[in-house]
């Protein structure tokens, strides 16, 4: 029984890990930097929409949800992972799930990722179930390049976000994402619970 006011018990992480893991593993290799997965996450697109339900009025996140979808690994200098995503042909409009293996630092991660010339804004928010949430958007002085906004959660052994790209990406409400994240990310992990 859980007493009145406590938190949930942490998520039980060791088996998600080992999956995006097994993935990276199976599909990348030093000839392949990048491939069409299956998600490992079942219902995916249904999570992702569930998250951005309060936000569902922003053009932003219509527009967004409504492009096409597709799964794939990726190869990154420091910390290769998945990514379940909408997006447009042209690459300038979506959103979707990421996933990897926590990384030694989250911050010189958002950065690295992000480049150069990125202004990346970090925000630690709240603990939750042996893990934290943090809110990052990135901005490029390229006004070629799309900004984006993700809300995280992560603990020792992973990493997995929610993000929205698109013009105007940084007005998103991260603190409304990231409430509706929250039950969404339970039903994610309930997937990798024995």
């Amino acid at each position: 029984m859980v007493a009145c006011g406590s938190d949930p018990k942490p998520f039980e992480t060791d088996a998600f890990a080992d999956e995006i893991d097994e993935i990276l593993d199976d599909e990348l290799s030093d000839e392949i930097s990048e491939a069409e997965i299956r998600c490992p996450i079942d219902d995916w697109q249904d999570i992702v929409e569930d998250s951005f339900e309060q936000l569902s009025d922003e053009d932003l996140v219509r527009d967004a949800l409504r492009t096409n979808d597709t799964s794939a690994a990726f190869e990154f200098d420091g910390g290769d992972y998945l990514d379940c995503s909408f997006f447009d042909a042209d690459e300038s409009l979506g959103a979707g799930l990421f996933f990897l293996e926590a990384p030694r630092d989250a911050d010189d991660y958002a950065e690295e990722f992000a480049g150069d010339d990125a202004r990346v804004d970090i925000d630690e928010t709240n603990e939750y179930r042996g893990g934290r949430f943090r809110h990052v958007c990135v901005e490029f002085s390229d006004d070629d390049i799309t900004p984006y906004c993700q809300v995280e959660w992560l603990n020792d052994d992973v990493l997995i976000g929610l993000y929205i790209f698109g013009e105007d990406a940084d007005r998103i409400d991260t603190e409304l994402l990231e409430t509706g994240f929250r039950p969404q990310l339970d039903a994610v992990m309930a997937q990798f619970t024995t």
